[in-house]
């Protein structure tokens, strides 16, 4: 039975803790996708701090044990810290409530790595429409997935929950009615993904429009890992051995930009809160950033106009 919280409570246990601080959040209504990471997080502390941990016994060592135990993981340092989060978000709020001592958590230096995207050979390779004729279904799903992806910029999360009903033809629009914030968005739906999805519910039979977008042969709604496994495939099948979903969203906000769009507008149709998180998605080695990149390079510039001036004096000799 687990023991009512008091301030006072030295025999309170990292077990007992982590309950206290999953029914908090629980209460607070966070998603199920954030408990879940709580979990994965806690469960990893767990490999070096045993459960039955007094919690007034826990210090900034053990904390750094269960650092050293991540680094020692084939995990690179981005991903360590986001195990530290977690677990540094658990023992704040323990601390705030008296039953830790206090202590700070620091993250460690990690290098940013930049994230790859999709190439132009290989979204044409991937976007190469299969013979819908003699295709399985669900290789024809997959292609209009991969589809939405690239016209969406969503994630897997808001993709798996798309229904019919949130798609607007009428006024080329489409509803994310789950989406990590846990807000609404509503995006434009282009004309090419608009035709794309048009002809998609002609094939993909239904019985009423509440049903999800993307579903499995059976009807299903498609889960994470389901989703994940088919686009692999798919990908694999094609030759292409980048299978990242998160990829496609790369590839979305770095092109949207490239050819013109505006970052806040990319903001607003990614949903991201902070517009440093937007920057995150441009790549130089995409290559669309080297496009007319000399046309607005200072050097280049000053280089134009001291070549021009040479030439007309040459000319006047």
């Amino acid at each position: 039975m687990m023991k009512t919280i008091g301030m006072k409570d030295k025999g309170y246990t990292l077990k007992d803790g982590f309950s206290s601080y999953i029914k908090y959040q629980t209460v607070k209504n966070l998603s199920e996708a954030s408990i879940e990471y709580y979990n994965r997080c806690y469960t990893e502390f767990t490999r070096v701090i045993a459960e039955d941990t007094i919690l007034k016994n826990l210090t900034l060592g053990n904390v750094q044990d269960y650092i050293l135990y991540l680094k020692k993981k084939d995990i690179v340092d981005i991903t360590v810290n986001t195990y530290v989060r977690g677990i540094r978000a658990f023992l704040y709020y323990l601390m705030s409530i008296g039953l830790m001592d206090t202590f700070k958590i620091k993250l460690i230096k990690a290098n940013k790595r930049i994230k790859e995207t999709y190439n132009e050979e290989e979204l044409k390779i991937l976007l190469r429409k299969p013979d819908i004729k003699k295709c399985k279904f669900s290789e024809y799903r997959n292609w209009v997935i991969i589809n939405f992806l690239l016209g969406t910029g969503c994630r897997l999360r808001t993709l798996r929950n798309i229904k019919i009903n949130d798609l607007d033809f009428t006024n080329n629009l489409i509803k994310f009615k789950v989406t990590k914030s846990r807000r609404e968005q509503i995006i434009p739906m282009s004309h090419t993904l608009s035709s794309v999805l048009s002809e998609y519910m002609q094939y993909r039979s239904y019985e009423n429009e509440d049903d999800y977008l993307f579903c499995t042969v059976f009807g299903n709604q498609m889960q994470k890992e389901t989703v994940q496994g088919a686009i692999g495939r798919y990908n694999k099948s094609r030759g292409v051995y980048k299978t990242s979903l998160h990829c496609f969203r790369r590839t979305f906000g770095t092109s949207y930009v490239c050819n013109g769009g505006n970052i806040f507008s990319l903001q607003s149709i990614l949903g991201h809160s902070d517009i440093s998180t937007t920057r995150l998605y441009f790549s130089i080695e995409n290559g669309e950033l080297k496009k007319n990149f000399e046309q607005y390079c200072a050097l280049d510039q000053l280089g134009q106009v001291k070549s021009k001036k040479a030439i007309q004096m040459k000319k006047k000799r």
